[in-house]
């Protein structure tokens, strides 16, 4: 959170205690309203309350009290309003969740093996969606990854993450607009200017 002019230490930190506050009770409101849809997803939900995700910062971005939670939540508000032929709650568990990593070690690998040890069992694309979402992948892994990047559940997590992280640019460039027609770069090119 950049500094806000004008206010106290103490007066900055309940703003960002507040938007963090925030951020929570909008993410387990999301989360209630798909949990009788999928198994499993109470004992995350209690796991998450219990862990430090709320509080987390990301490594490279977002890096402040909260910033995890803020940065997924942004992933997933830009993912909904490009879901397209995506199943929404697909779409939602893996935007909140593809940097769960960063509670351990941060890799979508990770991610994976944390929702797993919480009982909850995620679809083969969603698994795909989080272990590639940063174009990450391991010798032997490329068939797999060649196969992801075609599904639109992979296209939009990336997409939303990067858009989160300010790379509009990108999605204006004409091979992306050929891999990935359903996007609409009219608010890329707003963002922009």
């Amino acid at each position: 959170m950049g500094r806000i002019p004008f206010l106290t230490k103490t007066e900055r930190s309940e703003l960002a205690f507040d938007k963090q506050s925030a951020n929570r009770a909008r993410i387990l409101q999301i989360l209630e309203k798909i949990q009788g849809r999928r198994p499993g997803l109470s004992q995350v939900i209690t796991e998450l309350k219990a862990s430090k995700y709320f509080s987390a910062k990301c490594r490279r971005h977002h890096h402040y009290a909260g910033g995890l939670a803020e940065y997924s939540l942004g992933v997933y508000e830009v993912a909904m309003r490009h879901c397209g032929r995506c199943d929404s709650d697909s779409l939602a568990i893996c935007a909140l969740f593809h940097d769960l990593g960063v509670l351990e070690n941060h890799h979508g690998h990770t991610s994976i093996k944390i929702l797993r040890q919480w009982g909850f069992t995620l679809k083969n694309n969603e698994i795909r969606a989080i272990k590639f979402f940063m174009m990450i992948r391991n010798p032997g892994e490329e068939d797999e990854f060649e196969k992801t990047r075609h599904d639109p559940l992979w296209q939009v997590l990336h997409f939303a993450s990067f858009i989160c992280l300010g790379g509009y640019k990108r999605f204006t460039e004409p091979w992306i607009m050929k891999l990935m027609p359903w996007l609409d770069n009219r608010e890329l090119r707003r963002r922009q200017r």
